[in-house]
């Protein structure tokens, strides 16, 4: 009887231990290691332009790689001729992509210290993702909330940036003390000058700055010679000025530093159908071709 008991544990033993050998799992592997070469993007001295900054970076398999690109990002340049314009203390919350659009939560995306370091921070993070594979446009939102630019309207999803196209434009602030830049992209069909002036006379898009220009103001014509443009502006552009010191400061000092901002162009000359003119509401000589003046901008 004791020797069937122990038979029937042993027969009990090695049938327990066969399920266990045959309903055993494989162990998971571990997720492999990738390494990629990524292009991040910084703005340059004078926010003029993007410097490119190639980067490699390890990733496990399963990683969110377009999350890990940004926090790369946001570590900064290596190249001291490159600069980070996301505000110090940004965070990356999320970042998804569906359909060729990534999508990007921040946290801590404000406090910028001027509206051209907004727009090269927001052009960092969108260069930097459309670069890879599948991303075709950037969407950024702050804690799960669309995201308001300069101009006070929802920035949409945004493609590649490219700041050959665009241009600042200056604008005068609501009391008619600075001079503020917007960036506008010209119509590549026309003379970067011509188009410049065109911005000019449509006004500014932020409700916090004025118009320079007045009202009926048409460009006639526009040439450079010797670092000098030659603007010819309708009558409209006189007769129609509202005046004061302020207000003709802001006006000819907007289309002179806009247009200085073209490398081949150094001095404005103001012409008003076709012929010199004084003044152009008593307060500055306008015969003799105006430099630019750098004191009146405010890049707020």
């Amino acid at each position: 009887m004791r020797k069937n008991i122990v038979l029937l544990l042993l027969v009990v033993m090695i049938g327990l231990a066969g399920c266990s050998l045959f309903s055993s799992e494989k162990p998971k592997a571990e997720p492999q290691e990738r390494q990629i070469d990524v292009t991040l993007y910084y703005a340059n001295r004078d926010n003029s332009d993007l410097v490119k900054e190639k980067r490699h970076i390890s990733y496990k398999e399963g990683d969110n790689l377009y999350k890990i690109v940004i926090e790369e990002l946001l570590k900064g340049p290596t190249d001291k001729d490159a600069y980070l314009r996301v505000p110090e203390g940004t965070k990356v919350n999320s970042v998804t992509l569906n359909d060729g659009v990534a999508s990007v939560d921040l946290s801590g995306f404000t406090g910028f210290k001027g509206v051209m370091d907004e727009a090269m921070a927001r052009a960092s993070i969108v260069n930097t993702l459309t670069s890879l594979d599948g991303v075709d446009k950037v969407l950024i939102t702050v804690n799960g909330k669309e995201y308001i630019g300069a101009s006070g309207n929802p920035v949409g999803p945004m493609g590649p940036i490219d700041f050959s196209d665009m241009y600042r434009v200056y604008f005068s602030d609501m009391n008619g003390e600075y001079l503020v830049p917007e960036l506008r992209t010209i119509d590549k069909s026309k003379p970067p000058a011509e188009a410049i002036i065109e911005e000019l006379i449509k006004g500014p898009t932020r409700s916090d700055l004025t118009k320079t220009m007045p009202d009926g103001t048409r460009l006639i014509s526009l040439e450079v010679t010797n670092g000098v443009a030659y603007v010819n502006f309708s009558r409209e552009f006189k007769e129609n000025h509202w005046g004061g010191s302020s207000g003709e400061t802001m006006t000819l000092y907007s289309v002179v530093d806009s247009l200085t901002e073209l490398p081949e162009i150094k001095k404005v000359q103001f012409l008003i159908e076709g012929n010199k003119t004084d003044t152009l509401a008593g307060h500055y000589d306008i015969l003799n071709p105006l430099d630019r003046d750098p004191t009146l901008i405010k890049d707020e």
